[in-house]
């Protein structure tokens, strides 16, 4: 498969030049369109609905930079992989851009052979994270929607939260950045993925320790997830104030009363 990729470039020869270098890649990426500047580039992302899988930026441009525009992306977009071009002159300037999802850096003039280079590496990188059961790229739909990757995600730790999950784990699963993946999480939960896992495993062992009085506080711990029983007993008297077995002791008082 092929992926959609959004050129921006100020000089109207110079963008010409990337989309029809990119139109003889086409067994790589498919070009979606081109914009003069990074604002430019948002408004059309906007219009089309269409989430490039890669973004080919000039680093100067007017209005909104190179830099600018991978700063909105990784913040709007996360998943979108950035291909910075730059001069001589502002080389160690688009290195600034390192935080924003920047997959490489190439000098202009570009060459073919290190243009190509560069393009089947990043499609490699997207071949490994788009596969079956990961949202298609490029198209934005509810399923792709922060809170529906939030609810998806809470879904996904209420049928896990007894395996060893981690907010990396959560990240590879769904094919988002960690960084991301806790933001939005937190945005529409007031949790942390790991906040969220904790508050469900506390939750479970509470039923439980009212509910399976044959179970020890050990295996109780172990079914929700908690496989080392003191580091259980540790966050279940963060989480409420008193150790398993005194929660256990005192619900039994207070129903028998």
């Amino acid at each position: 498969m092929n992926y959609p990729c959004l050129i921006v470039e100020d000089e109207v020869l110079s963008r010409k030049n990337l989309c029809k270098k990119i139109r003889q890649y086409e067994e790589l990426f498919s070009l979606m369109g081109e914009a003069k500047n990074g604002s430019h580039a948002l408004e059309l992302i906007e219009s089309t609905k269409i989430v490039p899988a890669l973004v080919i930026t000039d680093i100067q441009m007017p209005v909104m930079d190179g830099l600018a525009l991978a700063e909105r992306l990784f913040t709007n977009y996360p998943q979108t992989k950035i291909l910075v071009l730059s001069g001589y002159n502002d080389f160690s300037y688009a290195q600034k851009a390192i935080h924003y999802n920047v997959c490489d850096y190439l000098l202009k003039p570009v060459e073919d052979g290190v243009l190509y280079e560069s393009l089947l590496s990043i499609k490699m990188q997207l071949d490994s994270v788009y596969h079956v059961g990961r949202p298609n790229p490029g198209i934005v739909t509810d399923a792709t929607s922060p809170k529906n990757v939030v609810d998806r995600i809470r879904s996904y730790i209420s049928m896990h939260y007894t395996e060893e999950l981690s907010l990396d784990d959560l990240a590879e699963q769904f094919g988002f950045s960690p960084a991301y993946l806790r933001r939005i999480f937190k945005q529409y939960t007031e949790y942390t993925p790991s906040q969220y896992l904790t508050h469900l495993r506390i939750g479970e062992a509470k039923r439980m320790l009212l509910t399976n009085g044959e179970l020890n506080v050990n295996a109780i711990g172990k079914l929700c997830g908690y496989k080392d029983p003191y580091y259980f007993s540790r966050i279940f008297k963060k989480c409420t104030g008193i150790y398993p077995t005194e929660y256990r002791c005192l619900q039994r008082t207070e129903q028998e009363n």
